[in-house]
């Protein structure tokens, strides 16, 4: 401590005189800067305001005027320290709060100033006392520190004035006096600053009230150019729904009420105004105006809504209202016209897009849309008459190209002349045999046309698909039917050439010989070479009566009008008149001819002319067509099933199987043009094969050229009742 002899030179009015200047100098320390109010620290940063500017008079004070000395005692030396330390512990904290920069510069130029005068035990002090310091905040925070600070401060000055130069006076007791005087002489300032604190509480919220105003009255321009700048409407209304400010936008938006948008404007006479002078539009006037304007303000106070209304020039305009963070009404107006212009457009787009949507989906011609933009111009859309012909549903065939269509027997030509189409860019109609989905085959009549774009550039190929099957099969029917015209007219003119041939032999030989006999050349009639003419006038005239019923009989099948008898009938005798009848000319051509009936052959159903000319024609064939030492076989059995079958095989000279089909046309000889070798109409066989399939048989016939022929007849036979049915 300040050793005895200094010590004698402090007196109690001196002691006095430095606490005074120390209270004066917390007063003028807290009228200059507490009024500065430094954020984040309060009373606490106003104190310490305070107490920095007296601890630093305090100091300088008994410095200047008293000298300094430590006293060497061990038991004093740490109180005297501390005691010296106290006041530069306060304008360190509040440097390092303030700013934190300069504080770390004003802390290390202190601390190189006190550690003369400290020593190192001062400075350790001075690190203790500074960490109990930052925490002492906290502190006051929970403590209730306030309550009786008036008066423990008058109370705290007065043992504050005794123990201070008791401290300097007795050394002992240094410790102790200096304690005391820390914790007495602390809370006594702590209680002025509290009193300080109420004095200057109005300046300082003046204070504040001013700064905030000067800061609002910087913003405002700010504000006003940004609601300016904003390309809507835009009013604003306070919490009693009176007008504060709107913009230039919001006037033009609202030519009804343009002269009323003043400040402090009702929001009520607004809408009251905007709704009543509607009938100058007489689109936007309510039935029941009262009614609207009350439906209008009870929306009003249900905040935030949005409604659209008519605006000037027939525009459309959608208002927004929501609340703001004061209770007031924010309301921001927009001119929608060309959005709901765009969105009418739009309407009518999906509107016809779905009425052509279900036209295409109706038409029965498949329509399939393909990307001309990608290089393998896949498949962007098909209907489902596409669908329906292909087989493929739509999500099978999206992105893929129309050549799952294709197969082996898609005209390659045909393909070739669509690919090159389609890289000129230029239309084209093809048909088709495409593939369905099942593997089955169709006729599809394909047009393509190219579609532009906006630039001009082909986006899309557009193909339209017939199933033409039927229309191709009909012209392939009237091929096959022009074909066979023209193979009947053919066989019909060989037919009138053969038959002219067949009926004039037969006539020349009856008008040859009936001349001769009615001239009488070889003498008077009744000589023995006139009975020989008589007899080959005969054979004439049968050939022709023969010639004649198979045309006849021909015509009446073709004409469906052949009418049978049908009645149980022998095998045997039906064979037995065939042989009689062909027996003669087998002789003469050198042919033999036998016959052979299963002994247990029941009698077939048919009729008995038909079945006579039937196995005759056959036989008359077999006999025709076999050489000299060839053989006529005829055979009957029983089949399964109620059947019998005849067999009719001969060694001649056959006929080729590719020529088998055309031997059973009417009219048809297979040597056409060339010489015969034997005569005949070609009438035979599919007079045959006509009446087998009458008499409800069927007809089979087989041959090789050089190895003779074999037909084969199935016929029904006679059940039993029908057996009693024809005997009764």
């Amino acid at each position: 401590m300040i050793d005895g002899t200094v010590s004698t030179l402090i007196s109690a009015p001196t002691m006095g005189l430095m606490n005074l200047a120390l209270a004066l100098a917390l007063v003028a320390g807290y009228r200059v800067l507490g009024l500065m109010e430094w954020r984040g620290y309060g009373r606490l940063g106003r104190a310490a305001a305070g107490l920095v500017l007296g601890g630093l008079v305090m100091t300088g004070l008994a410095m200047v005027r008293l000298g300094v000395s430590i006293d060497p005692a061990p038991i004093t030396y740490w109180g005297h320290s501390a005691y010296l330390a106290a006041p530069f512990l306060l304008p360190l904290l509040a440097a390092l709060k303030i700013d934190p920069l300069l504080g770390r510069i004003a802390a290390m130029a202190m601390a190189l100033l006190a550690l003369p005068v400290l020593g190192l035990a001062g400075a350790i002090v001075l690190g203790v006392a500074a960490l109990s310091a930052v925490a002492l905040p906290y502190l006051l925070q929970r403590w209730s520190f306030w309550r009786n600070e008036r008066r423990f401060a008058i109370l705290a000055l007065l043992p504050a004035l005794l123990l201070v130069p008791a401290a300097t006076t007795f050394p002992p007791l240094g410790i102790v006096a200096t304690a005391l005087a820390f914790l007495l002489h602390g809370p006594a300032l702590m209680g002025m600053l509290r009193l300080l604190d109420a004095e200057t509480r109005v300046s300082r919220i003046a204070a504040r009230a001013d700064r905030k105003a000067q800061d609002e009255l910087k913003a405002a321009p700010l504000i006003s150019r940004t609601i300016a700048d904003l390309p809507e409407g835009v009013a604003v209304f306070d919490a009693a729904d009176r007008l504060v400010a709107c913009d230039s936008t919001y006037r033009r938006l609202n030519p009804l009420v343009a002269e009323m948008l003043e400040i402090g404007a009702p929001y009520s006479d607004l809408v009251r105004a905007n709704v009543l002078r509607a009938p100058q539009r007489p689109d936007a006037m309510p039935a029941d105006p009262e009614a609207a304007i009350a439906d209008h303000l009870a929306l009003h106070r249900q905040l935030p809504w949005r409604f659209e209304m008519p605006g000037p020039d027939g525009r459309t305009l959608l208002v927004i209202e929501s609340k703001t963070a004061d209770g007031g009404t924010l309301r921001l107006m927009t001119d929608v016209t060309a959005i709901k212009g765009r969105e009418l457009r739009l309407t009518e787009l999906a509107q016809r897009n779905e009425v052509l949507a279900t036209v295409v989906g109706a038409v029965s011609s498949g329509i399939v849309i393909c990307d001309a933009t990608k290089p393998d111009h896949p498949i962007s859309f098909v209907n489902t008459a596409f669908t329906r012909m292909t087989g493929y549903a739509a999500e099978e065939v999206i992105g893929r190209n129309c050549r799952i269509l294709q197969g082996r027997d898609t005209d390659p030509e045909s393909l070739d002349r669509l690919r090159r189409a389609l890289a000129q860019q230029r239309p084209i109609t093809v048909t088709l045999r495409n593939y369905r989905k099942d593997g089955r085959t169709f006729w599809n009549e394909l047009s393509i046309s190219p579609i532009a774009d906006a630039q001009g550039r082909i986006a899309q190929f557009v193909g339209i698909m017939s199933d033409v099957t039927q229309r191709i099969r009909a012209e392939e029917n009237l091929r096959e039917a022009k074909n066979q015209a023209e193979l009947a007219n053919r066989a019909k003119s060989e037919f009138l050439a053969n038959v002219s041939h067949e009926l004039r032999t037969p006539l020349n030989a009856i008008i040859g010989f009936s001349d001769v006999m009615k001239m009488e050349l070889f003498g008077p009639l009744g000589g023995p070479k006139y009975q020989g003419y008589a007899k080959d006038i005969l054979d004439s005239g049968k050939m022709l009566l023969s010639l004649i019923n198979d045309i006849l009989d021909l015509s009446k099948i073709e004409a469906g009008k052949m009418e049978l008898h049908p009645e149980p009938i022998s095998v045997a005798d039906v064979f037995d008149s065939a042989m009689t009848l062909m027996r003669e000319r087998a002789k003469n051509g050198g042919v033999t001819l036998r016959a052979a009936v299963a002994p247990d052959l029941p009698p077939l159903m048919a009729d008995l002319r038909v079945m006579k000319q039937i196995v005759t024609n056959l036989v008359s064939n077999a006999v025709k067509f076999t050489p000299k030492d060839g053989t006529v076989e005829l055979t009957a059995r029983q089949l399964d099933a109620g059947k019998a079958e005849i067999v009719i095989r001969d060694t001649g000279i056959g006929i080729a199987k590719a020529d088998i089909p055309e031997v059973l046309k009417p009219f048809v000889q297979v040597d056409g043009a060339h010489q015969r070798r034997q005569s005949g109409t070609g009438l035979g066989l599919p007079i045959v094969k006509s009446l087998t399939d009458l008499s409800g048989g069927s007809f089979h016939l087989d041959s090789d050229v050089g190895q003779g022929t074999t037909v084969t007849l199935h016929l029904p036979l006679c059940t039993e009742k029908e057996s009693r049915s024809a005997a009764e």
